[in-house]
């Protein structure tokens, strides 16, 4: 769950962001463009953060016992 909500919310910030170099016709530049659109589509990070979730769902089951 906690997963999902935050790549909703990163997808929230980054689309609009992505969103506004595609209208701008890439002025901002071809490189900072590409990496929105990485983020847009594959959000690498969050498979990186999940392991943290996992972990803390692990500690909390341990202190309640």
């Amino acid at each position: 769950m906690q997963g999902a909500i935050l790549i909703l919310i990163i997808f929230a910030i980054t689309f609009p962001i992505y969103l506004y170099c595609i209208s701008d016709k890439f002025e901002i530049g071809r490189l900072f463009s590409f990496y929105m659109r990485r983020f847009v589509i594959q959000p690498l990070i969050l498979l990186l953060i999940i392991p943290l979730f996992y972990y803390r769902k692990q500690m909390m089951l341990r202190n309640s016992n």
